[in-house]
């Protein structure tokens, strides 16, 4: 909350509606539900303290939730999450 006073609700809103939104709408992320996104993103930035570094590491792991059947990413393209 450097830039932003925790009062005005931003923090609230990106570490949940707008990075979990994120989250489920991106086909190369594809979690299925909110509450799967949510759930990830706080087991890893409880961790690494930024959901960019969580979500990068959580692929580096092998963690990601499997691309949907028939889904495979672009030519040229060899990371699922670019930051």
């Amino acid at each position: 909350d450097c830039l932003y006073d925790v009062g005005t609700g931003f923090t609230a809103h990106r570490n949940t509606d707008g990075v979990v939104s994120h989250m489920v709408e991106n086909q190369y992320l594809n979690f299925a539900s909110r509450e799967e996104a949510q759930a990830f993103r706080d087991v890893y930035f409880e961790r690494y303290h930024s959901t960019a570094k969580a979500l990068t590491a959580a692929e580096n792991d092998g963690e990601l939730p499997p691309l949907p059947k028939g889904v495979s990413l672009p030519p040229g393209r060899e990371k699922r999450f670019i930051p």
